[in-house]
């Protein structure tokens, strides 16, 4: 894989794990580095902004016609459902309340995950059952791109989706800190190294014949047996960074660098041969590269970090 010219190939903002074969988004917006999910956006922010249209549909478990309704259906067994999109106003999304409240509410140290330890409580059937979201935006909503609402950078969007989760399952929520095991990004004691730099703001060249700014950012393997990691960073804040970690890792990651503006840097280090899916790109090999090539250090710490909590949440009625 020819590394210098993977960014001009980036229109998006988008993180490429050539381990897993998977494009995930990883921008996301600024925000004070002492909260593990950056951009989250709390319980009641901003005005009640609601789809113009919308249905929520079930996905039952292995797409059986005969398949349970109850509460412990299991969808997740099934799949099924539309993928994410997003795409002038018009929004479908297929996934578990658990989920679909880390979407909502940004929380970026969760991606995806049922097992994230920033969003708790709620009945067993918020993690099982599967639902099908589709809906219109009214006139004059940004339009958005599924890499926009994946790393919470599609404000009017999310809260569209609170809306709708509160409407339709009833979903109440509220914030609290937590004491939690994490870990926390800082820098060496000898400062960082000449890889680790500001950034140069490399811009892309679309095909379009415009330009953007490169915020590259992805973990990439030469070929399926190549057991080395090549990590490309390019114009991003350590906050970015640290989001993209948090959703690779077990736990969430803080920045405790106190390093401020965007950055450019590169890592090279082996895969974790033990560990599966995203683990195996963030091994114990990782941490020692951080030190020598970038003068940057990753430490399991206890800290207080603001978690979300759902107090109530009901099976959506029939549309």
């Amino acid at each position: 894989m020819d590394h210098s010219n993977i960014g001009k190939k980036l229109v998006r903002s988008v993180t490429w794990m050539a381990a897993l074969a998977v494009p995930i988004a990883v921008s996301i917006l600024d925000a004070p580095s002492s909260r593990a999910q950056s951009n989250q956006v709390k319980p009641g922010a901003g005005a009640r902004l609601k789809f113009e249209v919308a249905s929520v549909r079930p996905i039952q478990g292995n797409g059986g016609a005969g398949a349970s309704k109850g509460p412990d259906a299991g969808a997740e067994r099934g799949g099924g459902g539309p993928p994410l999109q997003v795409d002038h106003g018009r929004f479908s999304y297929t996934a578990n309340l658990f989920d679909a409240v880390v979407r909502a509410y940004s929380i970026q140290a969760c991606g995806a995950q049922s097992n994230c330890a920033l969003l708790s409580g709620g009945p067993d059937w918020v993690k099982k059952n599967r639902f099908e979201i589709r809906a219109k935006a009214p006139e004059g909503t940004p339009d958005y791109t599924v890499g926009q609402f994946s790393s919470g950078r599609a404000p009017e969007l999310q809260l569209m989706l609170q809306a709708l989760l509160a409407d339709r399952f009833n979903l109440r929520i509220h914030s609290e800190k937590k004491r939690l095991s994490v870990y926390a990004l800082t820098v060496g004691k000898k400062g960082t190294k000449p890889n680790f730099k500001k950034a140069a703001g490399d811009m892309i060249h679309r095909q379009d014949g415009t330009f953007v700014k490169d915020t590259t950012l992805f973990f990439s393997r030469k070929a399926p047996d190549d057991p080395s990691i090549h990590l490309v960073v390019k114009n991003r804040s350590i906050q970015e960074f640290v989001d993209a970690l948090s959703r690779m890792m077990e736990r969430p990651v803080l920045d405790r660098t106190g390093l401020k503006g965007e950055f450019d840097f590169t890592a090279d280090y082996d895969r974790d041969a033990d560990a599966a899916g995203n683990l195996a790109l963030v091994g114990p090999s990782m941490f020692t590269a951080f030190q020598e090539q970038l003068g940057l250090k990753l430490e399991s710490i206890s800290a207080l970090v603001e978690v979300l909590v759902i107090d109530h949440a009901e099976l959506p009625s029939e549309n």
